[in-house]
């Protein structure tokens, strides 16, 4: 941090005079917007101070890579900025224009107080959380990713919506590197991250307090890493696409998985090694990759128990013709696999899970 804060202050020392009057002018306007959150909603400049600082973190790590900043940062503050916007302007004025009023998004904000709660009595201990195994049910690390959140700011569901909204502005970064990994020009990354921040449906949701946004961050960073370890292995990177994946498949399985199996199918047709290292590294591969969907959510090795509760004719008819068609009035459950035989479902109970 202390090597950033060097770094910048000789960069603004550096600058022009019209760049050091946007830099000032960005900084009153910045002090401007804290003090009015401050003064609208403490919880509100909580948040603020949060992602601000989640921000410099994120900025002096990068920079400390060697990576030029400059278009990353813009790219990253106007996706933020948007989103922030719209995610104040929906979280005061209650816009929630589907669902009836219901969204999963107030299950993540009980369950993430009663982590935080736990957190703070010492009644949860943070390996049971890293491994989704707390001393009540939570719907799945996103509830735990809430209530850590709650732990380190405050139980208020603006912050977690702030956290989204950096979160997404995250993932407009993973695409712009995503695509400098494809030998795009930065125009073209900058116009892909972009339009991924602005587009409408992902500025709705992303506004709520929803799994949708950190699972998108996940597949984008483990899209990112999976172009870069078949470019150049290493096992520093497979480690974070590892973790990745666990956590993702917590989340959203069938996604997860979508990523995991491509990795293993474009490692032995594109990877930059020698024929014999390719398929040494790719038998370590699968054998590791295979206990993923075990350790993100019991699912068995290569998600067997997946396969063996959902493919029969019980489940299939109740997703073609009962789970839909109460999910309006958020009567449907959404069943969820696990080792233990779990009976059939029926509408009258309401589950978090994995669809």
């Amino acid at each position: 941090m202390k090597k950033f804060l060097q770094k910048l202050s000789a960069a603004i020392n550096n600058s022009s005079l019209p760049q050091k009057i946007a830099i000032v002018a960005a900084g009153i306007l910045y002090f401007a917007v804290l003090l009015f959150s401050l003064l609208f909603d403490k919880n509100l400049a909580i948040g603020v101070l949060f992602i601000s600082f989640l921000t410099i973190a994120l900025f002096s790590i990068i920079w400390s890579t060697g990576i030029k900043i400059k278009t990353l940062l813009v790219l990253f503050l106007l996706v933020l900025c948007l989103h922030i916007a719209t995610s104040v302007i929906f979280n005061y004025t209650k816009f929630q224009p589907f669902g009836g009023g219901y969204s999963d998004a107030s299950t993540y904000d009980a369950e993430g107080m009663m982590v935080s709660n736990g957190l703070k009595s010492g009644k949860i201990h943070l390996r049971e959380i890293i491994f989704n195994n707390p001393s009540f049910p939570i719907a799945n690390y996103f509830s735990a990713f809430v209530g850590i959140i709650y732990f380190l700011t405050a139980p208020a569901a603006i912050i977690g919506k702030l956290v989204n909204a950096w979160l997404v502005a995250l993932s407009s970064i993973f695409l712009f590197l995503t695509v400098l990994e494809l030998k795009a020009s930065k125009k073209s990354a900058f116009l892909v991250g972009l339009i991924s921040g602005i587009y409408p449906s992902y500025i709705l949701y992303s506004s709520m307090l929803l799994k949708d946004t950190l699972f998108a961050c996940l597949m984008t960073a483990g899209l990112l890493l999976s172009i870069k370890l078949i470019k150049n292995f290493s096992w520093s990177n497979f480690s974070f696409l590892y973790i990745i994946l666990v956590v993702a498949t917590s989340i959203r399985f069938y996604i997860a998985y979508a990523l995991l199996f491509s990795f293993i199918i474009c490692w032995f047709l594109f990877a930059e090694l020698k024929i014999n290292k390719k398929i040494i590294y790719g038998i370590i591969l699968i054998i590791l990759l295979g206990f993923v969907p075990d350790l993100g959510l019991n699912q068995g090795f290569y998600g067997a128990d997946t396969f063996k509760f959902y493919m029969n004719k019980n489940m299939i008819t109740f997703f073609r013709e009962d789970a839909y068609s109460y999910a309006f009035n958020a009567k449907a459950i959404v069943p969820v696999p696990s080792s233990a035989p779990t009976p059939a479902p029926t509408p009258e109970v309401v589950a978090q899970g994995n669809i």
